[in-house]
């Protein structure tokens, strides 16, 4: 039984559409997981008792999940920054954000 593998390297437009759909797939698990980890982030959140007002930053923020979580418990007098490296994640989280009222 013989086995053969093909090592080819992917052209530029091969590799964006791959990590386009990556992404999205990406994004997508995400939307569907966040929500089964939010009770244990709700009270790790609730544990730190952050006061009314406090700031916070929610490095490696991916779609926003926990950034509002965090802006809840500071309250409207307080202020979470999301950020992370991927451009299309922070897009999402803003328009997450944005949906939700809660930005500036």
């Amino acid at each position: 039984m013989s086995s053969y593998v093909e090592n080819r390297s992917m052209s530029k437009s091969e590799q964006d559409s791959s990590d386009k759909g990556s992404m999205a797939e990406y994004i997508r698990l995400l939307s569907v997981t966040d929500p089964l980890r939010k009770p244990l982030q709700e009270e790790a959140i609730q544990t730190l008792c952050f006061s009314s007002g406090s700031k916070g930053l929610d490095a490696g923020c991916g779609i926003g999940s926990q950034a509002l979580l965090l802006a809840q418990a500071v309250g409207p007098a307080g202020h979470v920054t999301g950020f992370d490296k991927s451009s299309e994640l922070l897009e999402y989280a803003r328009k997450t954000v944005e949906n939700r009222g809660m930005s500036e």
